[in-house]
């Protein structure tokens, strides 16, 4: 195994250039925060990525079919080849207002962590890598992904993996929050838009007519009681509903937002076949039609805590004296892992806030978060290639 603890000379040179350019990564940050991004609506930071992957010199710079920006740092031969990814797009809509702001050793702005401080940490990856003259045995495949967010449902991914899943031994997703989590098991889940319809009516002279409402109200309540699997975990949340047109209204329809998940393919199939018996049970009973439309699914995953890419991850952290813990979550590396891929996600620093306006991340730590990804990188591109499947 690949000793992250004793780096070249050229990768020591590189680990110095990223200490050196702190505050030029924190500024690219402000940037690339500063650019709206939300799901399906990427092209713009995507087209200024690409620039600055042409600056850095990267080899084949394109953007593909669905929006991604595609890199290469070719290897020199014989070793593991390693895609790395961080996606483009944030929760927010184009409205938003973006003024990133310093306060206090924090860097605040929608956005900012999730995922903007990702994708420079991995702009001055390559930088410091070409800046240093580093020659890895295996080569790099750099993709800033689109539609990572709510119902992009990982498409940058599916695409970037699948194109090259024949020359991939292991994948890395990078997360702007949660330095020194090691995320190598993958939450799955189904997403669902259940409606109720019928003929509605008048609440008095049409009364015995099934309500779509109260329906819906049925099924949640049998949703809500299902026994969960606690290990491995599962959750189900319904969150959103909304129907009828009127207080003195029978219904004519109603509907709600579910999400399903686990860490467990099987344990995700069979609560989604579970969901699917319920609403369907209501709808003979009440006399309307249902209709349980998916419109988002992620591939449930695991890479065990003893394989060489989670335990190289762990090394680098300790090297940089941050203790690491496993832990699991829905990225980017959702995908590898489903293609049989090894694969974890990785942040960059620390932080509060995802997801809302008030989102920050702490300045100190950015440094440790990309040469972790530096010595990670040396390492797995040192190992054999094609040993990299689980």
């Amino acid at each position: 195994m690949a000793d992250v603890l004793a780096p070249s000379p050229a990768l020591e040179r590189a680990l110095a250039y990223v200490a050196a350019a702190r505050e030029r990564l924190l500024d690219e940050t402000v940037a690339i925060t500063a650019i709206p991004a939300p799901t399906f609506g990427e092209a713009e930071r995507a087209a200024y990525v690409r620039e600055r992957l042409l600056r850095v010199g990267l080899a084949d710079v394109r953007v593909d079919g669905v929006g991604n920006v595609l890199a290469t740092r070719p290897g020199s031969g014989g070793g593991a080849n390693l895609l790395l990814m961080a996606h483009l797009d944030t929760v927010f809509p184009a409205p938003t207002p973006l003024a990133p702001a310093l306060v206090d050793e924090q860097l605040r702005c929608p956005g900012v962590g999730d995922n903007s401080v990702a994708v420079a940490g991995l702009l001055l990856l390559a930088e410091a890598l070409e800046a240093a003259n580093v020659t890895t045995a295996g080569s790099l495949h750099f993709a800033f992904t689109v539609g990572e967010e709510g119902l992009g449902n990982l498409r940058g991914a599916w695409a970037a993996c699948e194109a090259l899943a024949d020359s991939i031994d292991y994948a890395v997703a990078v997360e702007g929050h949660f330095l020194g989590r090691i995320v190598h098991q993958a939450v799955g889940s189904r997403r669902y838009n259940l409606t109720f319809r019928g003929p509605g009516g008048h609440s008095w002279e049409d009364t015995g007519r099934p309500s779509a409402i109260h329906a819906l109200g049925r099924a949640i309540a049998a949703l809500a009681d299902l026994p969960l699997s606690q290990e491995p975990r599962a959750t189900l949340n319904v969150g959103t509903v909304e129907g009828g047109s009127g207080v003195n209204v029978v219904a004519a329809r109603a509907s709600a937002a579910l999400d399903l998940r686990s860490v467990d393919q099987q344990v995700l199939d069979a609560l989604a076949a579970q969901t699917r018996e319920i609403v369907a049970a209501v709808a003979q009973r009440d006399g309307l039609e249902a209709e349980l439309e998916e419109i988002g699914a992620r591939p449930a995953g695991c890479l065990p805590a003893e394989h060489p890419l989670v335990v190289q991850a762990q090394q680098a952290l300790r090297a940089l004296g941050v203790e690491p813990t496993l832990t699991a979550s829905s990225t980017d590396a959702n995908v590898p892992l489903a293609l049989g891929i090894p694969a974890v996600a990785l942040g960059i620093t620390e932080g509060g806030g995802m997801h809302t306006l008030e989102e920050w991340i702490a300045t100190a730590p950015v440094v440790q978060g990309v040469q972790q990804l530096l010595l990670v990188a040396d390492a797995l591109t040192r190992l054999p290639h094609g040993e990299g499947y689980a």
